[in-house]
């Protein structure tokens, strides 16, 4: 069980997890739908998961377990409590474009 509690998922992984589930039941309203921004795990002895994503109202609470039942498909986490914190990204995506050397 402690093996289990100290299991620790690389980001990678958890994007593909996260992303693979948010597209095949994605939660949406009107025409808002949720985007994964970032996944990772923020602590282990208490395996904890951050999820950033563009719309928080749209993360209900059973939309979180349905995430966190995702997680225990892959990584068992078997007699271990997790947990899923869904936070807004503060960052807004902007493309960047490079300006054009002037001689």
């Amino acid at each position: 069980m402690v093996r289990e509690r100290r299991q620790r998922i690389p980001s990678k992984q958890l994007m593909n997890i996260m992303s693979e589930n948010i597209i095949q039941k994605p939660p949406s309203s009107g025409r808002r739908h949720l985007k994964l921004k970032f996944a990772t795990q923020a602590n282990l002895m208490t395996p904890t998961f951050l999820v950033f994503v563009n719309h928080i109202d749209l993360a209900t609470s059973s939309y979180v377990r349905f995430l966190e039942s995702s997680i225990r498909q892959h990584y068992p986490f078997i007699g271990t409590p997790i947990r899923v914190l869904v936070r807004a990204s503060k960052r807004k995506e902007k493309r960047i474009t490079p300006k054009p050397k002037s001689k």
